[in-house]
């Protein structure tokens, strides 16, 4: 078998049968597809069962109590039987013969991982447009860590790389024993796409758009904030010893992590949560950013 997609699912009942059915209708690839469904307590396991019925490819795992995202792909890792895992939100789509096109680039140029664009859609289904900037990342024999880390900045494009959905070699991952943090529950893709690289995986970026991702409304809290910290520095403590020509970026990532969560923070009035973020940045940090805040509000008054 080709390629296992892995759709971890919780009371994902209302998109759920797109995004199994836009993998299940792959062109010219063998497939099977894993759905997690991952403690769901609304109609998902239902739905599941019925599209198992009607397609034999698709396989389930049933959690009783949620375990977590992190948790259920790794669980549908360990039971695929691909020679490719391809990731899939229980909320967005493939287009047709992605797969196809993703695994035959992924052979001839010997990668390990391999990432498209995503096409981006709201909610209602409005196109808004590419989630990565067109840069030279595409012709890159294999992206390093400081250039992967450098495209996921806050602030730096319209989505930070980390968002991107591979295709991963299994026997890679098998051979370096890698699965997700499952005690991580933010971030977590970027923290292993970071883990797979950092252990030597050749990962590269198509030109094609061909996973269709859906932007949720409402945000994040501010304890998201604190996650993504986090994890920023967990990848730091393992760049000191497996990658340390990466640690100037990623300590500039760190303090626009931090400052974000502290502006949010105090925006939202959890001025004790915001003292967590400010401890941790470099006062000439804040007042770079004071310095760009002014010059754009400027610039603003300029054009009024």
């Amino acid at each position: 078998m080709k390629i296992s997609v892995i759709i971890p699912a919780r009371n994902a009942e209302r998109f759920l049968a797109n995004a199994a059915i836009s993998a299940l209708d792959q062109a010219d690839v063998t497939l099977e597809v894993i759905v997690v469904d991952d403690g769901s307590t609304d109609g998902t396991g239902a739905l599941v069962e019925q599209l198992r019925r009607r397609d034999d490819r698709l396989r389930v795992i049933s959690n009783p109590i949620s375990l977590g995202v992190s948790a259920a792909r790794n669980q549908a890792i360990a039971a695929s039987r691909g020679e490719w895992i391809a990731l899939l939100d229980a909320d967005d789509e493939f287009f047709p013969d992605r797969l196809n096109k993703m695994v035959e680039e992924a052979e001839r140029r010997e990668l390990d991982m391999l990432a498209d664009n995503l096409r981006l859609r709201s909610e209602s289904g409005l196109d808004l447009g590419s989630a990565f900037a067109t840069t030279d990342l595409q012709t890159c024999a294999s992206v390093t860590l400081e250039t992967f880390v450098s495209l996921d900045i806050p602030r730096s494009q319209p989505m930070g790389i980390g968002f991107c959905k591979p295709i991963i070699k299994k026997d890679f991952l098998c051979k370096n024993g890698l699965r997700y943090r499952d005690d991580i529950y933010c971030a977590e893709d970027f923290l292993f796409y970071c883990d797979c690289i950092m252990s030597g995986a050749k990962m590269g970026f198509s030109t094609n758009a061909d996973y269709l991702y859906t932007v949720r409304t409402g945000g994040h809290g501010t304890a998201f904030n604190l996650q993504v910290s986090q994890v920023n520095r967990i990848i730091m403590t393992a760049a000191k010893r497996r990658c340390p020509s990466s640690l100037t970026i990623l300590r500039k990532r760190q303090h626009a992590i931090d400052y974000d969560g502290f502006a949010k923070s105090v925006r939202i009035r959890k001025y004790l949560e915001s003292l967590k973020f400010l401890r941790r940045i470099p006062p000439a940090f804040i007042a770079l950013r004071a310095i760009d805040l002014v010059r754009k509000k400027f610039e603003i008054l300029k054009r009024e």
